[in-house]
């Protein structure tokens, strides 16, 4: 599903930093895998490269077999929308639309039918137990509710691959437990699932662990 191959990320602001330090690894699909490192390791300018987010500096990362140093920008934003999901710490929901709304900005972008808008927002409200929030203002919610509405969204366009940076950074220790089980849940029904974390009861949630320390595994 994923296959990353010598990738480099340096920034360079006057002086270079090299986040990603030659990184290779595979994640086959139907994984739950759990990236871990303490801040500043590199793991989230990690998932930002698989997701498409942003462009390694050199070395090859391949989505379900396709090489993203082949694809022009439109490409890439069509395989971000077609094939991967994204879980943010911040949530980014707009907090003056409604939970349907903010699940169904994706279908929106990828041009879905409204009748199938309607449909597939409601399955993915059910399967996080948020279907009950269907009209609800997003400001309204809180923060174990915020995160079940991005897993969501995450989920409209049925990705074949979930990322997840930091999913629990901002929630307590009740609500951690629900998403987790959300992310177990989903990978059970053969969702793949990178996840970016620092806490080791998260990271044991998943099937295998891949450590990051100075940019490296």
């Amino acid at each position: 599903m994923v296959l990353c191959k010598n990738v480099f990320k340096e920034f360079n602001n006057g002086t270079t930093f090299i986040a990603v330090n030659n990184v290779s690894f595979h994640v086959k699909a139907g994984e739950f895998v759990a990236i871990m490192g303490k801040s500043g390791s590199g793991k989230s300018t990690l998932l930002n490269l698989i997701g498409l987010i942003d462009k390694p500096t050199s070395g090859s990362i391949f989505i379900d077999g396709i090489a993203s140093s082949d694809m022009n920008e439109s490409q890439l934003a069509g395989i971000r929308l077609e094939k991967i999901g994204y879980v943010f710490q911040s949530f980014y929901l707009d907090h003056n639309y409604s939970v349907y709304k903010n699940v169904e900005i994706p279908l929106l972008i990828a041009n879905t039918p409204s009748h199938k808008c309607r449909e597939r927002v409601e399955i993915c409200l059910e399967q996080v137990g948020m279907l009950d929030k269907l009209h609800s203002k997003a400001g309204t919610l809180s923060g174990g509710e915020k995160q079940r509405v991005c897993i969501a969204r995450a989920l409209a366009n049925n990705p074949s691959l979930l990322l997840a940076d930091e999913p629990c950074g901002s929630l307590d220790s009740e609500n951690t437990e629900v998403i987790m089980e959300i992310f177990q849940s989903l990978n059970q029904k053969g969702i793949t699932i990178i996840m970016v974390t620092h806490d080791i009861e998260e990271g044991k949630k998943a099937n295998r662990i891949i450590t990051m320390k100075d940019g490296k595994i």
